[in-house]
């Protein structure tokens, strides 16, 4: 590092636009997938898990080698490795700014005077998980029901960027810098389901020379603390919006017709408020809508908590992927009966020898050859079934992708698996801007027809008083293999805009119906 004299420097304010799980990879106690934290009980992210993303990214958006940036893949020649060019610190809370300068949970002084109020502020969230089987029912066998702990929405992280080109490089700088608010950039576990965007709040940045003795003052001022960090001796600016070639955008504008439930799950927080309410127990509902609790930032970027209705983006993309499965069904004429041609050879050979029946030996030996007669299509029927099961099954893989799994080729333990290509995330719904209505039930015994003992029920859902809107990203790989995955998903969306495909929970008995309209767009 020492024979290199440009360095440029950009202190980061990052914010979680949804949910955000950097885990630690194994179970503690009760908790199935806990998030990290320090050596304070502090939660954070790891420079490794930011420099790992970026290089993953900038390969993927630039289509050329990281090497000279990110630095050469372990596995490269020996002529070829080159050391990273650039460094990344861990990324750490943010509490707000005092004084104009960010508070930062960085460095034991820090970490004295903000664990109170991180503590306070940034109360982590859990969310209810269950993992469904091969015929789309909850895995009981292998330990389908698990959770993950979240970092809710709204949370704030700092992160210091440094780049040392050998030569003067902004063109390589502008490419980093540009990635921190790509519409791919997420962060932890769980992207394909709704979590870990990211979005750029602050941008402070320098390119210094440190031949000049300016530049050199500048850069031995600037401690390595992220906490109260000297953003005057940097340059604040913001990011140009680029078009992004590999991304098409669809943006749904939702409309409520009916009712919606998200969630069902039992609001545990508002059964204790209502139990300690004397003569109100009879009002707790049953099934409530799912909430959250998300951060809110003031203009004066400080924060406060707010709790939203949640309409979780998993729920969301688990509709839109089985009626794509429908329509690509559809379109490549796999059927669940036997196909029409096959039918009709059936027909044809009852009346071709129907009428030639004068016995009962002469009909059971009919009723022998029409079996060989289905006999013979039925390797047919099941063989054309198989390679479509196949084209749908690998058009699914390309758009939704597929859980790693071992699989033994020819020998050889291989991992398979595939990221998927659509990109969604949670919708947070403001209390103010949806109404509750509250349904009782009763089930009904079918044999008297009166009401089942004990069987008495209520349910809480929404009338949202605004509309939603729901943004898509999908990378366009996933259409390059077949034209008709992209006619399949769209005619999904179109379901959904026209009422067609309702969300939610209780869509039988009419809740979740939208209606609206789909703007596509190149990202």
């Amino acid at each position: 590092m020492s024979n290199r004299k440009y360095c440029y420097q950009a202190f980061v304010i990052l914010e979680a636009a949804s949910p955000l799980r950097v885990g630690t990879g194994h179970r503690e106690g009760i908790q199935d997938n806990p998030i990290l934290r320090d050596a304070f009980q502090i939660p954070y992210i790891p420079a490794t898990s930011l420099a790992g993303v970026l290089r993953h990214l900038h390969q993927e958006v630039e289509g050329k080698t990281t090497s000279t940036i990110f630095g050469s893949a372990a596995n490269a020649l020996e002529s070829d490795k080159t050391g990273s060019r650039i460094e990344f610190s861990s990324m750490h809370l943010v509490l707000g700014q005092e004084a104009s300068q960010w508070r930062v949970a960085d460095g034991v002084k820090a970490i004295h005077e903000l664990k109170a109020p991180l503590d306070q502020h940034y109360r982590t969230q859990f969310r209810e998980h269950v993992r469904i089987n091969h015929r789309g029912v909850a895995d009981k066998e292998n330990h389908g029901k698990f959770d993950s702990e979240l970092l809710p929405k709204g949370s704030r992280f700092a992160c210091q960027i440094s780049f040392w080109p050998e030569q003067e490089d902004s063109a390589a700088w502008e490419e980093v810098l540009q990635l921190l608010q790509h519409p791919l950039f997420r962060l932890g576990a769980g992207s394909r389901k709704g979590f870990g965007q990211m979005k750029l709040v602050a941008l402070y940045e320098r390119q210094l020379d440190l031949s000049q003795e300016e530049d050199m003052d500048r850069y031995l001022q600037t401690s390595a603390c992220l906490d109260k960090h000297p953003t005057a001796l940097y340059n604040k600016r913001s990011l140009a919006t680029l078009d992004y070639n590999e991304l098409k955008h669809y943006q749904l504008q939702l409309e409520a017709e009916d009712f919606v439930l998200f969630g069902g799950d039992f609001n545990l927080s508002l059964a204790k408020k209502l139990l300690l309410t004397a003569g109100e127990q009879d009002q707790l509902p049953d099934f409530t809508p799912k909430v959250e609790t998300a951060i809110a930032w003031t203009k004066e970027d400080q924060l406060r908590e707010a709790t939203f209705y949640l309409l979780p983006a998993t729920s969301i993309k688990g509709a839109i992927a089985h009626r794509f499965v429908y329509h690509l069904a559809k379109a490549k004429k796999v059927y669940a009966d036997p196909q029409q041609d096959q039918l009709d050879q059936i027909e044809v050979f009852l009346k071709q020898n129907v009428e030639l029946i004068s016995s009962v030996e002469e009909a059971n030996k009919m009723m022998e050859d029409l079996l060989k007669v289905e006999q013979q299509l039925a390797p047919e029927q099941d063989s054309n079934s198989q390679i479509d099961n196949e084209d749908i099954n690998k058009a699914v893989k390309a758009l939704f992708g597929l859980a790693a799994k071992i699989e033994n080729i020819e020998g050889r333990s291989i991992q398979q698996g595939q990221r998927g290509r659509l990109l969604l995330s949670d919708i947070y719904v403001e209390q103010s801007k949806a109404e509750i209505k509250i349904f009782n039930h009763v089930a009904i015994d079918r044999f008297t027809a009166g009401a089942l003992d004990q069987a008495l029920y209520s349910e809480e859902v929404l009338a949202l008083k605004e509309g939603i809107r729901l943004d898509l990203y999908v990378e366009k790989a996933a259409f390059e293999g077949d034209p008709l995955i992209q006619q399949a998903f769209e005619a999904a969306l179109k379901d959904l805009v026209s009422g067609h495909l309702p969300l939610g929970g209780g869509v039988m008995r009419g809740h979740g119906r939208m209606k609206g309209e789909i703007q596509t767009t190149e990202a």
